[in-house]
């Protein structure tokens, strides 16, 4: 079926449920393009996340969301859930980066500039 024009723009971010490991769950969803641009802008500035070592943190904050799709985090949490458990974050890390078609040579690519 072909979309139309406002059926596309209309569409809402697709999310899925993930269980962590102590048994919560919780959502991640897509980002949008300006999102995945601003994500690797930031992994690629001396200054920015990974030069604070927040890249799993930083993709996290973008993608956590409630079952609506609203997004629990902003930037300003990034370091707060840096400091929660890894177990929990690299769970949502991997989750979100499969979603989201993020490999794993994408992030040491990024890493690298």
């Amino acid at each position: 079926m072909s979309l139309t024009r406002e059926q596309f723009l209309a569409a809402e971010l697709p999310r899925k449920k993930v269980t962590l490991p102590d048994g919560g769950e919780v959502y991640v969803r897509t980002l949008t393009a300006a999102q995945r641009e601003e994500w690797e802008a930031c992994l690629s500035d001396t200054e920015g996340a990974r030069a604070k070592g927040l890249i799993r943190a930083s993709l996290v904050a973008l993608t956590v969301c409630d079952e609506h799709g609203a997004t629990l985090f902003t930037k300003a949490d990034v370091p707060a859930l840096a400091e929660k458990s890894a177990p929990v974050i690299i769970r949502l890390f991997e989750e979100a980066s499969e979603f989201n078609s993020v490999t794993k040579a994408d992030v040491n690519e990024l890493e690298k500039n």
